[in-house]
């Protein structure tokens, strides 16, 4: 290989460095003063075992690819976050977001509005339920986490995350990576990066939990309740 040739490689590479490197934003410092940085996202949801029957929305996560031992987080001392857009009243769900926000927000070089926007916007890029329910994988049953990776690998054209609950063969969430920005038509799936499967083996079965209606479970319980008040009432009889 002549000179010639070697500048020309150095030169693809370094354009292919810059390109890769181009969504990489300071955010932030750490709490040793270093400066953090985000390239992309972690788009995660989390199964409900209640109604309605779907994927929900678990969080929006920064990540450094160049970095991935130190994770951003806390980035602003954010303490006076306007959350008024969300249009409900404060409760445990808007305080839930407020403490997504002043951990995760604040270092996706986002505004409270575009973090949060974003989020739901990606919900519909991403139709897991969909996906497993064309390929016959329902929950109440028992599958392998490659068969179902590899399920949304063939409808997305990208590999998943599955996370399992500690000690226990159950799907609990599923992650997705995005490159970072906004809005969403601006951001491309990417492969998540391995491991593809979490706190569970690849070709371990796993359960996918069954819909669990509320309404079936307070009415299971009153009747409990009322079939121990008439034992009682016999009994003292």
């Amino acid at each position: 290989m002549n000179l010639k040739q070697v500048s020309l490689v150095v030169i693809c590479c370094f354009f292919i460095y810059k390109s890769a490197d181009s969504r990489r934003v300071a955010v932030g410092q750490g709490s040793n003063g270093e400066t953090l940085y985000t390239d992309h996202f972690i788009f995660a949801l989390q199964w409900m075992r209640i109604a309605p029957q779907r994927f929900t929305i678990k969080g929006l996560w920064p990540r450094d690819s160049l970095n991935l031992e130190k994770q951003p987080e806390y980035c602003k001392n954010d303490t006076d976050i306007d959350l008024t857009w969300f249009g409900v009243k404060k409760d445990d769900n808007v305080e839930m977001w407020r403490e997504e926000w002043l951990r995760h927000g604040t270092c996706s070089g986002l505004t409270n509005y575009q973090y949060f926007h974003l989020a739901l916007e990606l919900i519909h890029e991403v139709d897991v339920l969909n996906a497993l329910r064309s390929n016959g994988y329902y929950p109440g049953s028992h599958y392998k986490p490659m068969d179902l990776i590899n399920t949304v690998l063939n409808k997305m054209g990208v590999y998943p995350r599955i996370v399992c609950e500690h000690g226990n063969p159950m799907i609990k969430e599923i992650h997705f990576n995005f490159t970072n920005g906004y809005p969403s038509s601006s951001v491309s799936m990417l492969n998540m990066i391995p491991p593809y499967v979490m706190n569970c083996g690849q070709f371990e079965n796993i359960y996918l939990p069954a819909l669990v209606d509320k309404t079936k479970i307070l009415v299971s319980i009153s009747l409990f309740v009322l079939f121990c008040i008439s034992l009682f009432v016999i009994v003292i009889r």
